[in-house]
């Protein structure tokens, strides 16, 4: 007897499940949810402007901390997303 069936049924029922906690979330606390959402995206774009920062001293050459955020934007690899407009 294959697994794979058992795992099919249980992807469902837990995506099912936050169907169900998100609607439950949304309905009786929405006040939460637009204050996470709001916390969510600053967050991202926190981030998404250290990387850029980070890009930036990278190309330019200055001196970095040895770290693994540093090593990936160093990598000799180019970085192509639909929602970014640069190219590392």
């Amino acid at each position: 007897m294959s697994l794979f069936p058992l795992i099919k049924v249980k992807v469902k029922f837990d995506s099912v499940i936050l169907m169900y906690l998100y609607i439950y979330f949304q309905l009786l606390y929405p006040k939460k949810v637009k204050e996470y959402r709001k916390c969510i995206k600053a967050l991202r774009r926190i981030g998404r402007d250290c990387i850029m920062r980070r890009i930036e001293r990278i190309k330019s050459g200055e001196e970095m901390p040895n770290d693994i955020l540093t090593y990936m934007l160093s990598s000799k690899k180019t970085i192509v997303s639909p929602n970014c407009h640069y190219t590392i």
